[in-house]
């Protein structure tokens, strides 16, 4: 990556101060500071007013292409030209945010969320100052270097910006600032005098009083919630935005790191003590996978579904650890001969092997566990979160053991990127929820209040089921306790009319009604595609579910259907 070249470097001058600025350009460094703190004050303000709601939406969209917009506008003035990687970073960045709008699952928000801080820090350190080389070529360990040093500064940057690269004198004399200070100086004159006065008027008048309280509602809690939620959002945003643009000029992404620090000794016994582990483990799936349930049930004492269950995290988590291992390995041996590469290249390969045996082994057990328990959306997770992982190791041993590792932190972003948005595409939720409904058709049992607790991208299908099965209660029940006729039960329904299968399904019928329903409470903030869609659903099912939610047995409170049982938890 070009080294930081500022306006004035553009027009002969040269570069002598650490921070690369030239020269005779601390005024542009000044004036570039003062915008940097105008901007984070701006989404701070910005962020409060779009945050400050329960679920994250449409909201966060808005936000988050903000701070990406205000960090390329502010690079654009301090670089001539930005660099190539940091436009085709920011096309992820775009693409991550504009998910939020789309899909309602608040786990599907995490993860979003926390791939696109990963790509706007990795846009940040593209055109950080001490930036000297390409992010997606970088090692490893220079990534995460980069990324600690953009976290470090984002939570204390702020500090150097305020009493360091902020000048008050230049502040006041930028564009518009004279006009500011003389409102917030009004102000400042003005609100004392009017409290004053119009307390005064307040006593003398109780109608006026009124009328004053009702035009005026000051909460001081509230107030005081709002500065605070500002101004922490425009500390960490001006952190990041100073330690991205008026970086002191340390080294790029290349750090000290102990390089051959371990010999062939240490390598090949740690990485040799994990293959003949893995390869005991190895042995004993091969049992199982030929001995079945009987050798399960004899072995462990355990049901090949509880077998099954009680072993695919653990063996995700293996596979996780497995990465670290290797590339800390790769990154520790000395390599003074040409043996030591080859035994760590050999080693190597043979654990990836066994790992894939292994992963094997845990896709097996899942499938076991869903076909039992069916679908959820932690399982489903863990499973997408797997075959990424072997992904990464199938590119781990294309790049990284052929001797080509510059390019394996590309091929890992770029894969994450694109296993992320595929999860978007296949709707998670919604994915559970039919799989689930159609599960049920075979005669399984389902968890209509689990699926109720999914969201509004399970709402739809959920919906479909509730009004699909018999909308009256069974024969043990009486009347529905608004004390209207008991509607007609629908012919050819598949569902389990038992006492507890119609209380479950009032308690989703109301959520239903509750979050998506015509009268459920709705803010632009927090709008998707997702929970337009569940609105949509539920209103053209409405009557029908208003029909299962009118019904509760006998010892209920009007309009209020008892929790249902708990579920089994497999």
């Amino acid at each position: 990556m070009p080294p930081a070249v500022n306006h004035a470097a553009s027009q002969g001058a040269v570069d002598t101060s650490p921070s690369g600025f030239v020269s005779d350009g601390a005024d542009e460094r000044q004036r570039l500071a003062g915008r940097v703190l105008a901007d984070a004050l701006l989404l701070g303000v910005v962020g409060d007013a779009l945050l400050r709601v329960a679920s994250w939406g449409v909201n966060m969209t808005v936000w988050s292409i903000g701070i990406l917009a205000a960090l390329l506008t502010l690079a654009r003035r301090r670089h001539e030209t930005l660099p190539a990687e940091t436009r085709w970073l920011a096309a992820p960045a775009i693409a991550l945010s504009l998910l939020f709008a789309w899909r309602d699952s608040a786990s599907l928000a995490a993860f979003n969320a926390l791939a696109l801080l990963a790509t706007i820090c990795l846009v940040a350190m593209s055109l950080a100052a001490y930036s000297s080389g390409s992010v997606l070529t970088s090692r490893v360990r220079d990534v995460l270097t980069g990324a600690f040093r953009t976290g470090l500064g984002t939570a204390f940057g702020m500090f150097a910006l305020l009493f360091s690269d902020v000048s008050l004198r230049q502040v006041t004399r930028a564009r518009g600032a004279s006009q500011v200070i003389a409102i917030v100086r009004a102000l400042l004159i003005a609100i004392p005098l009017l409290m004053i006065f119009g307390a005064l008027f307040a006593a003398a008048d109780p109608v006026f009083s009124r009328i004053a309280a009702d035009l005026i509602r000051v909460d001081p809690e509230e107030i005081a919630s709002h500065l605070i939620i500002t101004g922490a959002i425009a500390f960490l945003v001006g952190g990041f935005l100073r330690t991205t643009l008026l970086s002191n000029g340390q080294p790029g992404l290349a750090v000290q790191f102990p390089d051959g620090a371990l010999g062939l000794t240490e390598v090949s016994v740690a990485l040799g003590s994990l293959v003949l582990l893995f390869a005991s483990f190895v042995a004993v799936q091969l049992r199982y996978f030929f001995g079945g349930d009987a050798l399960v049930q004899v072995t462990s004492g355990l049901s090949y579904a509880e077998y099954a269950r009680r072993g695919f995290f653990e063996l995700v988590t293996v596979s996780a650890l497995v990465l670290p291992v290797l590339l800390s390995a790769n990154a520790l041996l000395r390599r003074g001969t040409p043996r030591a590469d080859r035994v760590y290249r050999v080693l190597a390969s043979v654990l990836l092997v066994l790992l894939a045996v292994i992963m094997y082994s845990a896709f097996a057990r899942m499938r076991l566990y869903q076909s039992v328990y069916g679908l959820s959306v932690d399982r489903l997770y863990a499973t997408v979160f797997m075959s990424w992982l072997a992904l990464v190791f199938v590119w781990f041993g294309a790049t990284v053991l052929r001797g080509r590792g510059q390019r394996f932190v590309a091929g890992v972003l770029f894969s994450g990127w694109g296993t992320l948005i595929a999860l978007n595409v296949a709707d998670p939720s919604g994915l559970v929820a039919r799989s689930n409904v159609a599960r049920a058709a075979t005669g399984k049992e389902l968890d209509v209040s689990y699926l109720a607790s999914l969201g509004a991208d399970a709402a739809p299908a959920l919906a479909r089921y509730l009004v699909s099965q018999p909308l009256t209660p069974p024969a043990d029940w009486t009347v529905p306790v608004d004390g209207s006729p008991a509607a007609p039960s629908r012919t050819g329904a598949s569902a389990v009319t038992s006492r507890d299968g119609f209380t479950a399904r009032c308690y989703a019928a109301r959520q239903l009604l509750g979050q998506w329903g015509s009268d459920a409470k709705q803010d632009w903030r927090s709008w998707t595609v997702g929970r337009a869609v569940a609105r949509r659903s539920v209103a053209a099912h409405e009557p029908a579910l208003r029909t299962v939610a009118s019904f509760g047995p006998p010892a209920a409170k009007p309009a209020q259907c008892p929790h249902p049982p708990a579920a089994p938890t497999g």
